[in-house]
């Protein structure tokens, strides 16, 4: 379970899933780099995120 504030490791690569309404557009934005992952959610999403 992620949340606010959530601290992963350095120079890695990693997999965020959720769960959302079907056909609901999901943004993940990380915070140190203020780059945002776009995911279209079939009630559950997975997308991969770059911790460089």
């Amino acid at each position: 379970m992620l949340s606010s504030n959530i601290m992963l490791q350095q120079k890695t690569t990693t997999q965020l899933w959720g769960k959302s309404t079907a056909n609901t557009a999901v943004t993940i934005t990380i915070s140190w780099n203020k780059k945002s992952y776009r995911v279209k959610a079939d009630a559950v999403f997975c997308d991969t995120v770059e911790n460089k």
